[in-house]
């Protein structure tokens, strides 16, 4: 089930609904609506985790030129505190 298309899975648990509900399950059009909801809040929550990075990469407003100036400047500063050293 994981690392499928959720769209794909949502519309698969819908239409086996509408199936059920065509050949004869007795529920309203509101009960068929809160399962819809209740079903893809689930797999919403259940999806998730596999699209929301679990760390951060970089700091939020860091473009890549930023970051390569920071490290070019860690670097200068690590040789000067090399060639500080007796």
């Amino acid at each position: 089930m994981f690392g499928r298309e959720p769209a794909a899975i949502l519309t698969a648990l819908q239409a086996v609904l509408a199936l059920f509900v065509g050949f004869g399950l007795n529920i309203t059009t509101e009960q068929m609506a809160l399962i819809m909801t209740a079903s893809s809040a689930m797999l919403g929550v259940i999806i998730r985790g596999s699209v929301v990075p679990s760390a951060t990469v970089r700091e939020a407003g860091s473009s890549p030129a930023v970051l390569k100036a920071q490290a070019e400047v860690n670097r200068a500063n690590t040789a000067v505190e090399e060639a500080k050293k007796p």
